[in-house]
């Protein structure tokens, strides 16, 4: 066991003394940690478990050992109006591996998760235990979020987690920039003694490919981009003083490290959150009656923007920016000639056929690898698996049929936003059926906004500010 990862465990053992809202803080705070197992493969078949999955894990069970919680837990798992459905799905997941990858055993060629390399016979693995493993942490994670949304302060501590998820982010890349430049690079091999098969260059355009403590580069441009997107879009939730001391450098430090990674999937990432702003401020400016005040805060932040790009334009050197052209297109515009690309892409394929090849039916969850969640999501647990998915999250996504407080609406919204940007990356890289627990944890929000019984307008404050004192009243 290494230093790193008797750290976390020290950590986790340390948060179980104390309240429950740590661990949330320790759940997203090691995102950072994805390239980290926390026990030896040999001990667990095969099966790795980030500090992330494990911390959900445990947070679960404290919610479950939580009397109220629990109870509302199971209630809204038997009712097909809130989280029925994604109790069904979780079920048929099951089903899925434990049946599916029998039903079309030798009948079918894929790229197993365990196997990548080349094309094989569909037969069951190991890989369709873990990933249902992992499947039921992410489903866990949706309703422990959503039966906490209504305790008292807990989405402004959700708020918190996120930025220290962020910062977290931050260190870690600064850290493997610096063991890079160093030549010490070996010195962070604890970070990474998770077993993956990883498809991933550690130079490019004679550049360090920066990947924090992931596995690989765009596992952090991923993460990078996802907490971004998250702390951006919900930025007037924080408190003053966040948003005037710590946000501003955790979000700039995020996108320059997210670039640094030279990762195709995090340059979607930064393009989607672009592209969302841009139409939210196009929005804002054409559609919304301004007051003096906020007028002269438009003018301010628009201000701020153009002498931080004009600063960037002038102080980085001519060199820089011509690298960064040249990351550019060899990430981007000549992606689709790399061997990754190719190689990726034959993984989605080889998804699709096996789609085709069961009828609809699927492979089983843990039975094929793409480069792509949609597709992978379809092929292990066919057309079942897609339509119940896929009505969790319109429900999810679709309006409150009850009137809520305005703060809460505007997290509603900005946590839609968040899920955007990662519905993307997810949907170029996404070599598993599981969308992780971050992801799921967001549904989790959005689930309880709509559904505790506390969070209604008239006992939430009519604060135009973050929602610290939201739970007040609940």
């Amino acid at each position: 066991m290494t230093i790193p990862v008797l750290l976390v465990w020290l950590a986790i053992l340390g948060t179980l003394a104390m309240r429950r809202d740590m661990m949330l803080f320790l759940f997203n705070g090691s995102i950072a940690f994805g390239g980290m197992t926390l026990l030896p493969t040999g001990l667990t078949g095969g099966l790795n478990l980030p500090a992330q999955t494990v911390c959900a894990l445990v947070l679960i069970g404290m919610c479950l050992f939580d009397p109220p919680i629990r109870a509302r837990i199971a209630l809204w798992a038997l009712d097909i109006q809130k989280l029925g459905l994604l109790a069904l799905f979780g079920v048929f997941a099951a089903f899925s591996a434990m049946i599916l990858p029998r039903l079309f055993a030798g009948t079918i060629q894929v790229y197993s998760l365990n196997a990548a390399g080349t094309e094989s016979l569909l037969y069951p693995s190991s890989a369709n235990f873990s990933q249902t493993v992992y499947i039921f942490v992410s489903i866990g994670m949706v309703f422990a979020i959503a039966a906490c949304a209504s305790q008292a302060g807990f989405l402004q501590r959700y708020l918190n987690s996120v930025a220290v998820a962020g910062i977290m982010l931050v260190l870690s890349g600064l850290v493997d920039f610096a063991f890079g430049v160093a030549g010490h690079e070996d010195l962070l091999a604890g970070f990474h003694n998770a077993s993956y098969n990883l498809l991933d260059n550690e130079m490019i355009a004679g550049t360090k490919r920066i990947v924090g403590f992931m596995p690989e580069a765009s596992v952090y441009g991923q993460a990078c981009c996802s907490i971004l997107s998250f702390l951006l879009f919900n930025h007037s939730l924080y408190t003053r003083r966040m948003r005037r001391l710590v946000l501003p450098m955790v979000i700039i430090l995020l996108i320059i490290l997210a670039v640094e990674s030279t990762a195709s999937t995090g340059y979607l990432g930064l393009f989607a959150i672009g592209s969302i702003q841009a139409l939210r401020l196009f929005a804002r400016i054409n559609f919304v009656r301004w007051t003096g005040g906020r007028r002269f805060g438009l003018t301010q932040y628009f201000l701020g923007g153009f002498m931080l790009i004009s600063f960037l334009i002038i102080a980085v050197p001519a060199s820089w920016w011509a690298h960064l052209q040249i990351l550019l297109n060899l990430m981007l515009f000549q992606k689709t000639a790399t061997s990754s690309y190719l190689e990726r892409s034959s993984w989605t394929q080889a998804g699709w056929n096996a789609f085709y090849a069961t009828h609809g039916i699927g492979a089983g969850i843990g039975s094929v690898r793409t480069s792509n969640w949609f597709v992978n999501l379809a092929a292990s647990t066919g057309v079942v698996g897609v339509l119940l998915f896929s009505l969790f999250v319109l429900r999810a996504v679709m309006p409150a049929k009850r009137e809520i407080a305005e703060p809460l609406r505007r997290l509603q919204r900005g946590t839609i936003l968040s899920l955007i940007p990662a519905a993307l990356m997810i949907a170029a890289s996404g070599t598993t059926p599981d969308p992780g627990v971050w992801i799921m944890s967001l549904f989790g929000i959005l689930y309880g906004i709509k559904f505790s019984p506390h969070l209604v307008s008239a006992t939430v404050p009519r604060a135009t500010m973050p929602l610290v004192r939201e739970g007040a009243a609940t």
